[in-house]
């Protein structure tokens, strides 16, 4: 509770009437902030994990969904019992959001069958086992491991085994038991014409997770999942302003090669055996930039100058040809894409790529596929992944090679040594796939003069319009 008060008393600042059903009530109340204490019941959850123990039974490691469990049925039944609760669920008082804490229960969803508001999830922990699926965020065991086990990032073969197995029985346990452990109980307190609860916890709407990929293990999320850690601390200090060095090499006089060259009405109109083969026009774009732009004085004069640079950013679309340039300054390589990701580009950062909904940037898909679209999706992107890796990329070490010497090494060993990578693209308008840490979608960043939305109209919004928000 006590890492996510700030968020809940930033709300009742903020002018939202905020409503919080915990045992941990304020000593000094805020306006706009209602507290339903359950105090008089915190005892029965609250240093109950005896952590040490935990950790050294490895059985005890595959068991630990049973306790959680126990703990929920215990926890369920005395707050759904207890009088202050069923007090409240009585109320007609109008809610517009649910704020629920994801962890060993759903049982107080059933304020979702009373308010019908959106959901949204917050986690005090590293995301569960059962957690990522009612947000369809990708949890790949070979490299994501169960936070209930021991594992890092790096598994053995045997390990990856375990972890999978591991994972699968809690995920089982807590779908077909402790779901139907907290269905029962809801129907005991409040009868049997309440929801299924998945039904509910798969229409959850966001996640706040108190966690951070510079401390716990980096992960795809999509973009409903949203990692929040340290929102507790209070009043950070500033990071002192970097000294830049910025240096402008122009090919101005080599731009009439690779500008206006591609007319998008024409590929939108062209047949699907086009659409399969736009890499061949990309690729051929591709050589003749790279001839020109590596064979140009300024270039050239670039490279052998004994300037020091702390990064270098370069576009990431349709050649790698100036990684060539990175093994002269040796530093850390930040990628730029003007559209959305090429089916090439996922792979040097291992983002996931599902092509069963999420489509080739090439075709004209959306994330809504028929069998046999997902079939020529997945095909199309093998196709195009292949192309590029083995024809491509060589073609581009051999131009780097030609102009820059041949001291350095493969290309795909800068490639894949990529540190960040900033995307021209957002959910809200491009199509929403999950995305490891160091892929950052930055749409819009080019929109100058941006107006500030009027705050008088929004607090008025907030005092006279919106009913209210509970969180458990």
């Amino acid at each position: 509770m006590n890492v996510f008060l700030p968020l809940m008393k930033s709300l009742a600042e903020k002018g939202h009437d905020v409503t919080v059903i915990s045992p941990f009530p304020l000593e000094n109340p805020t306006p706009n902030y209602k507290d339903v204490s359950l105090k008089d019941l915190s005892s029965i959850s609250l240093n109950t994990i005896n952590m040490e123990e935990i950790s050294v039974s490895r059985f005890r490691k595959y068991g630990i969904a049973l306790y959680l469990s126990r703990v929920a049925s215990n926890t369920c039944e005395n707050v759904l019992s207890s009088k202050t609760f069923q007090t409240f669920m009585n109320t007609e008082e109008n809610v517009d959001l649910i704020i629920a804490e994801f962890f060993n229960t759903d049982c107080f969803l059933c304020l979702v069958q009373k308010f019908k508001s959106p959901i949204i999830g917050v986690s005090t922990s590293t995301l569960m086992p059962w957690t990522s699926d009612r947000l369809a965020n990708p949890t790949h065991t070979a490299y994501i491991p169960n936070n209930l086990m021991d594992y890092s990032d790096h598994m053995e073969f045997f390990e990856r085994v375990e972890n999978t197995l591991v994972t699968l029985f809690h995920k089982f346990f807590y779908e077909y038991v402790i779901l139907r452990q907290d269905e029962h109980i809801i129907r005991k307190y409040f009868g049997k014409k309440s929801s299924t609860l998945k039904d509910f916890v798969m229409n959850s709407s966001l996640l706040l997770v108190n966690t951070h990929f510079t401390l716990n293990l980096p992960r795809p999320l999509v973009p409903n999942i949203i990692e929040i850690g340290g929102i507790h601390i209070e009043r950070p200090k500033p990071l002192p302003k970097p000294v830049l060095n910025y240096k402008d090499i122009s090919l101005r006089g080599n731009s009439q090669v690779f500008v206006e060259i591609v007319d998008m009405e024409e590929i939108d109109a062209a047949n699907r055996f086009h659409k399969y083969n736009n890499i061949l026009m990309l690729s051929d774009s591709a050589n003749y930039s790279c001839e020109i732009g590596l064979s140009s004085q300024n270039v050239h004069n670039f490279v052998k100058s004994k300037d020091k640079f702390d990064i270098i950013v370069m576009e990431f679309f349709n050649s790698d040809c100036f990684f060539g340039i990175a093994h002269q300054f040796k530093v850390p390589i930040v990628g730029l894409s003007s559209c959305t990701m090429m089916p090439w580009t996922s792979g040097r950062f291992a983002n996931p790529t599902h092509t069963a909904y999420i489509p080739n940037n090439m075709m004209d898909y959306s994330d809504k596929m028929s069998f046999l679209e997902r079939l020529e999706n997945t095909l199309v992107n093998l196709y195009h992944q292949y192309y590029y890796e083995y024809f491509m990329i060589t073609r581009d070490e051999q131009i780097a090679r030609k102009h820059l010497g041949t001291q350095f090494s493969r290309l795909k060993d800068f490639i894949s040594n990529s540190s960040l990578l900033l995307v021209n693209a957002h959910f809200s308008l491009t199509l929403p796939r999950p995305l490891v840490p160091n892929i950052v979608e930055v749409g819009g960043i080019h929109i100058g003069g941006i107006q500030r939305l009027p705050k008088v109209r929004i607090q008025k919004s907030i005092r006279y319009m919106c009913s209210g928000l509970v969180f458990i």
